[in-house]
């Protein structure tokens, strides 16, 4: 559960900054355009990096019901047809965010995919958990203000950097 009402979380997850914030140094994952938010129909590119291996995924914003739901859908290989639902319940003095994903690898990957499932989960609660710590931060400091204007300001204005650091553009 965060600490921050629904709309506040709900920006956080619609800016694609969000991801260079909650990703691990084992895994990072980010978008290569700083500023982007999800919108409905919105299609956008995510790198992810693990180990010397680096990846590319394009996604659509398939659903989204203003502070309530977020659905992407995986266009590319080898997610195409993945998808990741997350959920925003307001509860008594915050937000809980349940992230649900459902992936059909490839035949040739699926028991790759099987003995990593519970690897997979827990990636997913470590980024959920510091979504969590940086919202809680950041609406501390700015309150239903936090993430109006974009991640990385509102992240940098409280010393906080990016596990995936911004490149000059």
């Amino acid at each position: 559960m965060v600490k921050a009402p629904p709309p506040v979380v709900f920006r956080f997850f619609c800016h694609l900054d969000h991801l260079r914030f909650v990703c691990t140094q084992r895994r990072q994952e980010w978008s290569p355009k700083t500023g982007c938010i999800q919108v409905l129909g919105s299609s956008h590119e995510v790198r992810l990096r693990q180990g010397r291996h680096e990846i590319r995924l394009r996604f659509k914003t398939v659903r989204l019901e203003s502070d309530e739901l977020l659905e992407d859908e995986f266009v590319s290989w080898p997610l195409r047809g993945a998808k990741r639902t997350l959920r925003f319940e307001t509860t008594g003095c915050g937000t809980q965010v349940t992230e649900t994903n459902v992936w059909t690898p490839p035949r040739f990957a699926r028991t790759a995919v099987k003995n990593r499932t519970d690897e997979q989960q827990e990636l997913f609660d470590r980024k959920l958990e510091n979504g969590k710590v940086l919202i809680e931060a950041v609406y501390a400091a700015r309150g239903e203000q936090a993430f109006s204007t974009g991640i990385i300001e509102d992240a940098q204005a409280l010393s906080i950097d990016p596990v995936v650091p911004i490149e000059p553009v």
